[in-house]
C-alpha cells in the first residue's frame, strides 16, 4: 500500500485509491493528478490497509473499485460501513446489479459510476461527494432509482450528472451560490467571494440547477423567485 508523500494543501480532496488491480490503480492515479483540487492521499488493497490508511492520513473521499468482486473487496466494503460512515465513497462498477445498487446508498453520501468512468465525470462524482450530495453516472441514473425503488427524475435530469439529493432542498451553501447567481456574477467571481475553488462553485451551481430542474442560471433565477427561495 501506497500512503502518498507529499503534503495536502488547504482545501484538496483527498482520495484514498482501494482497488487490488495494479494497472487500474494506475490509471485512477493519472486521471486524478490533472485536477488541480484532488489529491491521490494514499492506495489500498485490503480492509488492513484501508485502516492503516485512515490513521495514517486525513481522507476526505473512499474510491473503492468493484469490479473485482474479491473478500478483500466485501471486507473493505463492509469495514467502511461500520467504521467510515463518515467518509464519502465513490464507487466503480462492471456488473451494475440491483442488489449490488442497493447495497451501495445506505444513507453515506456515494457517488456511483461504471468502471470506464471518463476523467471529468469522475472528477466531479468525487467534488459532489466531497459537499455531502450522492451522484449517479447519467447513463445509470434510470438503472439506479429503479432498483432503489424510487421514480426516476425527468428526461432533462437524465442529461446532466445526476444527484439523488432531496431536490427540493438547497444547502445554506448552495443557497449563498444562489444569491450570487442572482446577481449576475460569474462562476469566478462566486469563488473569489466564497473563498472556494472554481471547481468547487460549478458543483454547487449544477446541484442548484439539478435541484430546481433547470437547464441555467436565467431559469434557476426564475425558479427561485416562483418558490420564494429569495427576493430581489
Amino acid at each position: 500500500m501506497d500512503d502518498g508523500s507529499d503534503a495536502l494543501r488547504t482545501g484538496e480532496i483527498a482520495v484514498l485509491i482501494v482497488v487490488n488491480d495494479a494497472l487500474t490503480c494506475l490509471g485512477l492515479s493519472v486521471a486524478l493528478s490533472t485536477a488541480d483540487d484532488i489529491k491521490v492521499a494514499g492506495k489500498a488493497q485490503t480492509a488492513a490497509d484501508v485502516r492503516h490508511a485512515l490513521e495514517a492520513n486525513r481522507i476526505d473521499i473512499l474510491l473503492i473499485d468493484l469490479t473485482c468482486s474479491t473478500s478483500d473487496t466485501k471486507e473493505v466494503m463492509e469495514y467502511t460501513r461500520r467504521h467510515c460512515n463518515n467518509l464519502g465513497r465513490v464507487l466503480l462498477s462492471s456488473s451494475q446489479s440491483d442488489r449490488e445498487i442497493a447495497a451501495a446508498f445506505d444513507g453515506t453520501p456515494t457517488a456511483y459510476c461504471t468502471n470506464g468512468v471518463d476523467r471529468e465525470s469522475l472528477c466531479m462524482a468525487i467534488r459532489t461527494v466531497n459537499l455531502g450530495h450522492s451522484w449517479v453516472q447519467k447513463d445509470l441514473a434510470a438503472k439506479v432509482f429503479q432498483a432503489m425503488g424510487k421514480a426516476a427524475p425527468t428526461l432533462t435530469l437524465l442529461e446532466k450528472p445526476t444527484s439523488i439529493a432531496n431536490v427540493h432542498s438547497l444547502t445554506t451553501r448552495e443557497m449563498a451560490v444562489l444569491r450570487l447567481v442572482m446577481k449576475g456574477l460569474t462562476n469566478q467571481q462566486i469563488a473569489d467571494k466564497l473563498s472556494l475553488s472554481l471547481a468547487t462553485t460549478k458543483v454547487h451551481v449544477r446541484s442548484i440547477l439539478n435541484k430546481l430542474s433547470v437547464d441555467d442560471r436565467t431559469q434557476a433565477a426564475v425558479e427561485a423567485l416562483k418558490r420564494g427561495m429569495v427576493s430581489l
